[in-house]
């Protein structure tokens, strides 16, 4: 299994309010630039199937595997011959809310989706988690 992390805080934004915007499944190609789209029907729980189509690649299967709010958001794209996990925490800290991310690839062609998918998630997740701080902050405004 590959795993990446990322930490940073944010100051002026609470966890509710970033759990809330990552709990929109719907609008998460308004941040996130590899999303063309998602489709969720219904509430968002856990156990519940949405369809993800990133930029450029298939619609793809998702299924949100973590919803605590407003602490922890988790999810796993079901790629062929592996698993993508990601699961956002939301921890209030004296100088903000920080915000960590986990991404891990796992199975059998792992290693080939860690080269295709991971490495590039990894590099983009400081510019993705910026971008959608930002449109938290302008939403709470």
């Amino acid at each position: 299994m590959w795993k990446y992390e990322y930490s940073t805080t944010v100051k002026g934004i609470d966890p509710k309010s970033l759990w809330e915007a990552r709990s929109d499944v719907s609008n998460w190609s308004k941040w996130d630039s590899d999303i063309e789209w998602t489709k969720i029907e219904g509430e968002v729980s856990v156990g519940k199937e949405f369809v993800l189509k990133p930029r450029g690649g298939f619609a793809c299967k998702v299924l949100i595997t973590e919803s605590e709010k407003p602490f922890v958001f988790g999810d796993v794209t079901y790629l062929p011959g592996a698993k993508m996990k990601f699961i956002h925490f939301f921890k209030p800290n004296q100088d903000g809310t920080e915000i960590k991310v986990e991404l891990s690839i796992s199975g059998p062609l792992g290693f080939l989706w860690k080269k295709i998918l991971g490495e590039e998630q990894a590099k983009g997740m400081e510019e993705e988690i910026r971008r959608f701080s930002e449109l938290v902050r302008k939403e709470i405004g």
